[in-house]
C-alpha cells in the first residue's frame, strides 16, 4: 500500500471512531441527564421530607443541620455537571459526600438517602462502561505529515547554513589572502627570520663573554677589593658586558695580581672585551629596531586578524547549529520510521515509502 492511501485510510478510520465516539457520548450523556434529573427529584423529595416529632430535640436539630447540607450539596454538584467529563471530575466529590452524609441523616431517612446512593453508584458504573466503549475507539495518534514537513523545515534550514557557512569560509579566505599580502609587502617573514639569527648570534656572544667574565669570579672574591664593582661582577657576570669600560679599568688594576689561567683569561678580556661588547650593543639595537618594526606591521595588520577570528567563531557557531539540527532531523527520522511502523500495524499492511 502506498502512503497516501494508508493515510487516507488512517484518517477515514479516525473520522468513523469519531462518529462511533460521539454515538457513545450521546448515548450515556442521555442516561446521564435521565440519572441526574431522578437524583434531583429524590434530594427534593428529601428536602420536603419532616422529622419525626418523637425525635429528640438536640438529635431533630443535627439532622436538619446533616439534611440541609447534604442536599444542598449534592443539588449544587449535579447542577455543575454538563457532560460525561464534568461528571467524571465530581465522582471524587460524590464518593466523599456519601460517607459524610452524617450517621443520624440515614437513620432518620434510610430509604431516601439509600436510594439515592443507589442511583449514583448506577451513575458510576456507567460511567465505566463509558469510560471502557471510549477507550476501545482509541486510535493512535499518526501524524506523519507533520513529521514530513518538519523534516523539510529543518532540511532547508540546513542547506540554508550550509550555504551562510561556504560563505564565511569565502570570506575567512579571502581575508587570510589579504592578511598575507600585507604582511608579504611589508616584508614581515624577511624581519621574523633576522629576528631570529640576531636573537642567536646575540645569546652566542653574550654567553661567550659571561663565560669568560664568570671564570674570574673566583678569584675577584678572594682579592676582597671591597670596591662596588667586584661585588657586582661576583653577583652577576653580564655586568661586565653592560658597563665594559668600568670592568676593563678595574680588569687592569687587578691584572698584576692573576696567575695562571685567570691571567689568560684576563687578557683575553682587555684585548677583546671592548669590541665585542660594542657589537652586542649593537646588535641589541638593531634587533629592538626589528622587534619594534615587527610590531608596527602586526599591528596594522591586527584588524584583518580580528576580522578572521570573529568570522572563525561565527563559523563555529553555524556548525554548531548545524549539528544540532542534524540531531534533531535523525531524532525525526526515527519518529517517522515508528509512526510507518505503528501505521501499518493498525492497518496490517505494508507500506510503500515514497
Amino acid at each position: 500500500m502506498k502512503l497516501e492511501q494508508a493515510l487516507r485510510e488512517y484518517e477515514r478510520r479516525i473520522e468513523k471512531l469519531k462518529k462511533e465516539r460521539t454515538k457513545i457520548e450521546e448515548k450515556y450523556l442521555k442516561k446521564l441527564d435521565k440519572n441526574k434529573k431522578e437524583v434531583l427529584k429524590r434530594i427534593e423529595v428529601l428536602e420536603q421530607r419532616e422529622i419525626p416529632r418523637d425525635v429528640d430535640d438536640r438529635i431533630k436539630k443535627i439532622v436538619g443541620a446533616e439534611k440541609r447540607m447534604y442536599v444542598s450539596t449534592l443539588r449544587r454538584m449535579l447542577e455543575k455537571v454538563g457532560s460525561m467529563e464534568d461528571f467524571g471530575k465530581l465522582l471524587p466529590e460524590l464518593s466523599k459526600l456519601h460517607v459524610s452524609h452524617g450517621k443520624y441523616l440515614l437513620i432518620l431517612f434510610e430509604k431516601d438517602v439509600y436510594a439515592i446512593n443507589r442511583i449514583l453508584k448506577r451513575m458510576s458504573e456507567e460511567y465505566q462502561e463509558y469510560l471502557k466503549k471510549i477507550s476501545e475507539t482509541q486510535i493512535p495518534s499518526i501524524d506523519i505529515e507533520a513529521i514530513e514537513n518538519e523534516r523539510e523545515k529543518i532540511s532547508r534550514e540546513i542547506n540554508l547554513l550550509i550555504d551562510e557557512r561556504r560563505d564565511i569560509e569565502t570570506s575567512i579566505e579571502q581575508r587570510k589572502k589579504e592578511l598575507e599580502k600585507f604582511y608579504r609587502e611589508a616584508d614581515l617573514e624577511n624581519i621574523e627570520k633576522e629576528i631570529k639569527e640576531l636573537e642567536r648570534e646575540l645569546k652566542k656572544d653574550e654567553v661567550e663573554l659571561r663565560s669568560k667574565i664568570s671564570k674570574l669570579q673566583k678569584p675577584i672574591k678572594r682579592m676582597r677589593t671591597g670596591e662596588e664593582i667586584a661585588r657586582r661582577i661576583i653577583e652577576n657576570s653580564y655586568y661586565g658586558v653592560e658597563h665594559p669600560n668600568e670592568f676593563l679599568s678595574f680588569l687592569m688594576h687587578i691584572y698584576p695580581r692573576l696567575e695562571g689561567k685567570y691571567r689568560k683569561t684576563a687578557e683575553w678580556l682587555l684585548e677583546n672585551l671592548k669590541d665585542r661588547a660594542e657589537e652586542i650593543r649593537k646588535v641589541k639595537k638593531k634587533l629592538s629596531e626589528l622587534i619594534n618594526e615587527r610590531e608596527e606591521i602586526l599591528s596594522d595588520g591586527r584588524d584583518i586578524q580580528e576580522e578572521i577570528e570573529l568570522l572563525k567563531r561565527k563559523l563555529g557557531e553555524k556548525e554548531e547549529q548545524i549539528t544540532k539540527l542534524r540531531e534533531r532531523l535523525e531524532k525525526l527520522e526515527m519518529e517517522y520510521d515508528e509512526s510507518i511502523r505503528r501505521l501499518e500495524a493498525l492497518l496490517g499492511k505494508k507500506i510503500e515509502r515514497g
